[in-house]
This record gives structure tokens, C-alpha cells and sequence, in this order.
């Protein structure tokens, strides 16, 4: 009844209700309300991502640091630089025993470096240490060590290039006791990756150097010393075409080894005293063929006179890196050519071919 009566008052008054017209919005209106609900729409949704996005970062947050891995990569430290042994001086040298071959003692043998071929490689060493065993009654000073500063790839090419010993080679040594033949020295040199060498530099002018697997007749007690002194690698005298010297890694194979890149001829004993203008490449390559043309042996210092003049000379082969071979050449004596390793018989073939650069001008 009371729903009937309320239908009955509402259709009466039909006439005063707005028409359609009132209730249409302007075009512009509803143009600049369509683009707020757009805008909201993505205000909105941005808002959902943002949220998701947070959402998701704390999740993955807690779940990293629950099981201790992670989705982004951490960033990685500077890479650890590679291991170098700190190689520590003996408190003393052992005496060798009665009896025993006298060769060159270190504290152990070569590791994690090749000292079969060589002394020492080549490459540059990251740390060097000197010990020095002095005798007290040596002028070398007072026995001690030095760590080397300063770059320390001269050490490696005064080493490198040391010719080895030669099965049944002979060694000069004069019969005089020297005041600092009681010295020793030991120089150890360390590489990247923990490998190190050590080497024996006795400076007994009768004994030779080595590295536990690398005999040398050469004598490196003066690098020891000079570096042992001065705290870092000092360059030694070069060696003079008057002088053998301690010799290159290869003569122990051949008179000339290698590829030299010019030679000087010295006349050791009077005369022209003074060496030559570096020879021409014929003539180097005339000289290398005719010293390596005769059959060599291991070098026994030795001279058995032959009756003619004698006359002593020096070539002295130069070489782009390394030390120089000197090759002493005499006439009137057997063996006529050495090398420090090796000896050939005669000079007849070599002496002409020094007369012409002793001639030169």
C-alpha cells in the first residue's frame, strides 16, 4: 500500500523533474575529465609497479641474506697480487766436507723456475736478497744482507748470460792465496707464484758459481759484491777486448755462438795494442766460419809451444743482447783458439783474417 501511494506522488510531480538537456556535459568537459581519469589511471599503475618492484627487492633481500647467495653481483675487490717467497739468508755457509767435490752450495735447490738451462731466467725477479759471508780478516767489510731496491731486471741479465761448466774443461787458477778468497756470497732471487733460485758466488778465485743443478766456472762473487754494497743493482765494467771475461751462455756449444753483430781484433801482447774499428758483416761472417770450422774440445789452459813466433790476439764478438764471447787466438802454441768452454787446434786460418782489421784503418 504505502509502496502504491509513494509511485502515485512521484508521477504526479513528472512535469517538475530536469529534462536530458541539463544532464549532457560540455564536450570540453568531459574531454579534460577523460584525461585526469587517464592520467590517474597512470599514476595508478605506476604506483602498483613501484610497489611490486619494492615488494619483490625486500622478498629477494630476505631471502639472499637467509641463504647467503645473491641475485646482483657483488662487487669484486682488487685481485691479490701474485706470492713472492721472502727467501731468508743461512746464518752461515757449511764447510765443505774432506773429501767431497767441492761445487757451489745453496740453500735449495731451484723451484718453480727453470735453472737447468740457466743460471737464472731471463725475466725480471721480484725480490733479491744478498747474503754476504765475510771473512774477518777480508777488506770486502762486514758480513750481513741487503734486500735490492730499485729495478731489478740487471740482475737477471748479468746472471742469465753465464756459461755452464763443461765436462772435462779444466779451469784457470793461479797458486796465490787472496785475501778474500775465504768470502762468499749467496744471492737468492724470488718470482711471482712462489718460485725462487738461489745462487753460490764464492769469491775464491780457484772456485766457480751454481744453483744446485747449474755449475759455472765463472766467477760472480764481484755482482755480489757490488750489489751486496750499494743496496741495488750496480752495472759492472764491461768486459775489454783484452780480456776474456766471464764469458756467454753457448760458447760451451760452439767457438761463436749465436749471431754476433760485429767483432774487434786486439793485439794483446805489444804492437797495436788497441782494438780495431768493429768489423765489417763479411768479415764477421768470415771470422765466424773459419772459428767454427775447427773441431773443438772441452778447454784445458794449456799452451804446448809450436816453434814459431808467437803472437797472442783477441776477437772480441758483440752481440745485440748479452754479454760478449772474447776468443783469444795465438800463435805459436796448441791449442791456438779458446774460448773460456772450448779449444780448436791451430790459428793459420784465423790469423790472416785478424792481420786485415789489425791493418785497417
Amino acid at each position: 500500500m504505502i509502496e502504491q501511494q509513494l509511485r502515485d506522488v512521484m508521477t504526479a510531480h513528472d512535469a517538475e523533474a530536469p529534462d536530458g538537456s541539463r544532464l549532457v556535459v560540455p564536450p570540453r568537459a568531459t574531454a579534460a575529465r577523460a584525461r585526469r581519469g587517464q592520467l590517474a589511471v597512470v599514476l595508478v599503475s605506476a604506483a602498483v609497479i613501484a610497489l611490486v618492484i619494492a615488494t619483490f627487492s625486500v622478498h629477494s633481500q630476505l631471502f639472499n641474506r637467509s641463504t647467503g647467495t645473491s641475485l646482483t653481483p657483488a662487487p669484486t675487490s682488487a685481485s691479490k697480487p701474485p706470492t713472492v717467497a721472502a727467501l731468508a739468508c743461512p746464518s752461515a755457509l757449511p764447510r765443505p766436507k774432506a773429501g767431497s767435490p767441492d761445487l757451489p752450495w745453496v740453500p735449495a735447490k731451484p723451484h718453480n723456475v727453470d735453472g737447468t738451462s740457466r743460471m737464472v731466467p731471463l725475466e725480471r725477479p721480484s725480490r733479491v736478497v744478498v747474503c754476504a759471508y765475510i771473512d774477518p780478516r777480508s777488506p770486502a767489510g762486514r758480513s750481513g744482507s741487503a734486500v735490492l731496491s730499485g729495478d731489478l731486471q740487471g740482475v737477471a741479465d748479468d746472471l742469465a748470460w753465464t756459461p755452464p761448466a763443461v765436462a772435462g774443461s779444466g779451469q784457470a787458477c793461479t797458486a796465490v792465496a787472496l785475501p778474500t778468497d775465504g768470502d762468499g756470497y749467496l744471492i737468492g732471487l724470488s718470482y711471482p707464484g712462489g718460485g725462487f733460485v738461489w745462487v753460490s758466488a764464492s769469491a775464491n778465485h780457484c772456485s766457480g758459481s751454481g744453483n744446485g743443478v747449474f755449475n759455472s766456472p765463472a766467477h760472480l762473487s764481484g755482482f755480489a759484491k757490488r750489489w751486496y754494497q750499494a743496496g741495488h743493482w750496480v752495472a759492472g765494467t764491461a768486459p775489454t777486448c783484452r780480456s776474456l771475461g766471464a764469458g756467454r751462455l753457448g760458447q760451451q756449444k760452439q767457438m761463436v755462438p749465436g749471431s754476433p753483430v760485429s767483432v774487434t781484433a786486439c793485439n794483446v801482447d805489444g804492437g797495436k795494442t788497441g782494438p780495431t774499428r768493429p768489423a765489417s758483416a763479411t768479415v764477421v761472417r768470415q771470422l765466424i766460419a773459419a772459428l767454427n770450422a775447427s773441431p773443438s774440445t772441452p778447454w784445458q789452459p794449456t799452451c804446448q809451444p809450436t816453434g814459431s813466433t808467437f803472437r797472442d790476439y783477441n776477437l772480441q764478438f758483440a752481440y745485440s743482447q748479452g754479454p760478449p764471447v772474447t776468443i783469444s787466438v795465438t800463435s805459436g802454441c796448441t791449442p791456438g783458439v779458446v774460448n773460456g768452454s772450448l779449444q780448436a787446434g791451430g790459428a793459420s786460418a784465423i790469423l790472416p783474417l785478424i792481420n786485415t782489421l789489425l791493418r785497417a784503418p
